[in-house]
């Protein structure tokens, strides 16, 4: 199998999540007392609209706190 280098797409996320860290400060995901994900408000608000549970699955593949 050829190598062909990192893919254009990982590069550019690569390069625009360091640039947010940099802004923001690194993400650094953490678990409530029950062992379950801590999630940014607006995946909350999806699962209390009842929206479908696949919507609910962050950029990074982890499922809201149900």
């Amino acid at each position: 199998m050829p190598n062909f280098g990192i893919d254009h797409d990982i590069i550019s996320t690569q390069k625009h999540m360091d640039q947010q860290e940099k802004a923001k400060g690194a993400w650094m995901p953490k678990k409530n007392e029950d062992g379950k994900w801590l999630v940014p408000e607006v995946y909350n608000d999806v699962l209390k609209s009842g929206a479908p549970s696949e919507i609910a699955v962050g950029p990074i593949g982890f499922k809201a706190m149900a």
